[in-house]
């Protein structure tokens, strides 16, 4: 697989495989729309798979699988994911929008079988209004991975780790994007005001960016998420799974989409092929 992104890369840019070293003379630009994920579907090839390689010296191994990094064992983590993290990546055309009942099946059947349409009755319950576009970008978007190490941080018993789903919603491209891939960003970063193309200028932006920010800055100056003006931040574990809801109003959920979770637990893994 990362073998083909290589050569799909290669060929956008008008390179053989041993022209590599012709790549730091491109601008960066060019380099930038080589890589554009978005809107890449399977007449394209598919989306790229861009990641770092394992190489058994720069990388010696993936530093979550199949435990955490032993190097971090001591630090505390804060991890968690926005509730539609995909729609960032899909063009503003794309049909995954406008999806109907039929195409919303087909595209989730194909990754999780006959689990399907339990993880849309699952989330149709919890966003009735929900369009079938929404509702394949909300099942797709399952923190798994996050969850994944989450429990594996959890097994080295040596640091607290702290879990969020960000579902704070953009109302820039009137909305239809939700909650995307680094939509929290900004906010941690305190710094709404300078990117309105992704969070808008509502009245409301600064207060959650206070409130976001606080709390990043709190966690690494003491390893705790917690400040005055939000709920108190459990630490994560297994039994209880104490989640932060991050929205304009916050409050601490335990196991979101339990029902959910031991549903994508119990698929097969499938492989990229």
């Amino acid at each position: 697989m990362l073998n083909r992104t290589t050569e799909r890369v290669l060929a956008k840019l008008g390179l053989q495989a041993n022209q590599v070293d012709e790549l730091q003379k491109l601008p960066v630009e060019r380099l930038l729309a080589a890589i554009d994920n978005r809107g890449q579907g399977a007449a394209a090839g598919g989306p790229l798979v861009l990641a770092p390689v394992v190489d058994g010296r720069s990388l010696p191994r993936d530093p979550w699988d199949p435990t955490a990094p032993e190097i971090s064992a001591d630090v505390p983590v804060i991890i968690g994911s926005a509730n539609t993290e995909g729609t960032f990546f899909a063009s503003p055309d794309s049909p995954l929008f406008s999806l109907d009942e039929a195409a919303l099946k087909m595209q989730l059947s194909s990754r999780y079988g006959q689990a399907t349409d339990k993880l849309i009755e699952l989330y149709r319950k919890e966003r009735p209004h929900a369009s079938p576009g929404e509702l394949y970008f909300l099942v797709t978007a399952f923190p798994s991975d996050a969850i994944a190490q989450a429990e594996r941080k959890i097994v080295q018993g040596r640091a607290s780790v702290y879990m969020y789903l960000f579902t704070w919603e953009t109302p820039v491209e009137g909305g239809k994007r939700h909650s995307p891939h680094t939509i929290e960003l900004p906010f941690v970063f305190d710094n709404p005001g300078e990117q309105p193309e992704e969070v808008g200028n509502g009245p409301d932006l600064q207060s959650l960016a206070d409130k976001v920010s606080g709390t990043w800055a709190a966690f690494a100056h003491t390893g705790r998420p917690n400040i005055p003006g939000t709920p108190k931040w459990p630490a994560y574990d297994t039994n209880v799974r104490a989640t932060m809801i991050i929205n304009d109003e916050w409050k601490v959920e335990n196991d979101p989409r339990h029902e959910v979770r031991l549903m994508m637990n119990s698929l097969p893994v499938r492989t990229a092929s």
